[in-house]
């Protein structure tokens, strides 16, 4: 949900024991997942993407419950946005 507009993200991940990269697709670009943890339910990451022209990097917060993974990602210049999606079977 970003500024009452709901937007669509696609991340494809690749976990390695509690570390995990990835990359993550939108309508405003195409960026990597780097430096990502789990630790139990939680996870964390940075996002390096170019949005109109710009590289921005972000941070994804988030838990995974059920199948389910809910968070939230912000940057600078950038108001916190909440997400949550299931994997893809």
């Amino acid at each position: 949900d970003a500024g009452g507009q709901q937007v669509q993200i696609g991340l494809r991940l690749k976990q390695k024991e509690s570390d995990f990269s990835g990359t993550v697709s939108t309508q405003f670009g195409d960026g990597t997942l780097e430096k990502g943890k789990v630790s139990g339910n939680n996870l964390t990451g940075t996002i390096l993407i170019e949005i109109q022209g710009q590289p921005m990097e972000l941070e994804i917060k988030g838990k995974i419950k059920d199948g389910k993974m809910t968070g939230t990602i912000e940057g600078p210049g950038v108001p916190e946005v909440t997400f949550s999606g299931k994997k893809d079977s």
